[in-house]
Order: C-alpha cells, then sequence, then structure tokens
C-alpha cells in the first residue's frame, strides 16, 4: 500500500489583515484563514517524552508527510481538517531518493494549537 493513501486533507493557513475595532496604530490586526487544499499526513513522535506531553497540551513534535510537488516551507502553518489540529513547519524538507517506490517530502513539524481537541 502506498504511502499517499495514508494522506489527510489539510488547508494551508493564509493570512488576511482586518479591522480591529479601534483606530489607529492598532487599527489592523491578522487572521489566519483556509488557503490551498494540502494532502498529507502528521506523525507526532512516539517518545515516551512526547507522549506525556500530548496528553498535557503541550506543543509536541513530529514529521509530516506531502507529496514532492506540495509547496511547503519553513514557517507554514497547516490545519487538519479532521479534528482541527494547527501544525507549524519547521526547517527544509527532506525528500525521498528517486529510486524509492513511493516518492514523498517530509518536514519536521509541531503541533500549536490542538483546536478543541482535549
Amino acid at each position: 500500500m502506498a504511502v499517499e493513501s495514508y494522506f489527510e486533507t489539510h488547508y494551508l493557513q493564509e493570512r488576511e489583515e482586518a479591522s480591529s475595532g479601534f483606530p489607529e496604530p492598532s487599527g489592523r490586526i491578522y487572521e489566519f484563514h483556509d488557503g490551498t487544499e494540502i494532502s498529507g499526513l502528521f506523525v507526532q513522535s512516539q517518545s515516551d517524552n512526547m507522549i506525556v506531553a500530548s496528553a498535557q497540551g503541550i506543543k509536541t513534535r513530529g514529521k509530516f508527510a506531502a507529496s514532492p510537488n506540495t509547496l511547503l516551507r519553513d514557517g507554514d502553518v497547516v490545519r487538519r481538517v479532521r479534528d482541527g489540529l494547527y501544525i507549524k513547519i519547521i526547517g527544509d524538507p527532506l525528500q525521498s531518493p528517486v529510486q524509492a517506490v513511493s516518492q514523498v517530502k517530509t518536514l519536521m513539524a509541531e503541533v500549536i494549537d490542538r483546536g478543541g481537541i482535549k
């Protein structure tokens, strides 16, 4: 079974300027909204420390896997549709070797907001 069959729907978060309702210089705020749809998979690190941190609601890290042609870069934030989990991409991607059966790229990622997940 190919890795791509495990991918879930995510949305790249795009920043939009909005009015805060206050006069300048505080009159503008930035809000994030769903943008480009991305198929990928977030896999949390399974060390004992990460599992405990996740249970306590603390930021946890793992890897985000996506198709090689997916445009993600350091600092991008994606939202997983299934449960509203917000994931921040960290660093540069690693690409699978050319001779690999499934082509995929992986990126370090960190959970920054659990979107109401308890």
